[in-house]
């Protein structure tokens, strides 16, 4: 179930890693935080930091972590998984999260 699940997720990206809505033409590569920073925190909870693609996530999620308002998802997901996500990355992330 796991690996259809990150499989999914990873179809569903673009070049930056960021989970997108759908695989279906038009809404893969749609990546947002909201997305990609749950399914980033759901790797690392179960013991998938060092894949590749949990890299590419994380990057993107540094990359846009303060980015709540952007994307096609509820702002509440948006503003509550950046800022685990935020926390997850360090102080520097959390910094940025709260300047945003």
């Amino acid at each position: 179930v796991l690996e259809k699940l990150f499989d999914y997720a990873q179809r569903s990206a673009g070049e930056d890693g960021g989970v997108g809505y759908s695989t279906a033409s038009g809404q893969q590569g749609q990546g947002n935080i909201g997305r990609t920073a749950g399914v980033w925190l759901a790797a690392l909870g179960l013991g998938r930091a060092d894949h590749p693609y949990t890299e590419k996530m994380r990057d993107y999620v540094r990359q846009h972590i303060a980015d709540t308002q952007g994307g096609h998802a509820s702002l509440q997901q948006h503003v509550l998984l950046a800022v685990v996500a935020a926390s997850a990355l360090g102080p520097e992330a959390a910094a940025e999260y709260w300047a945003g």
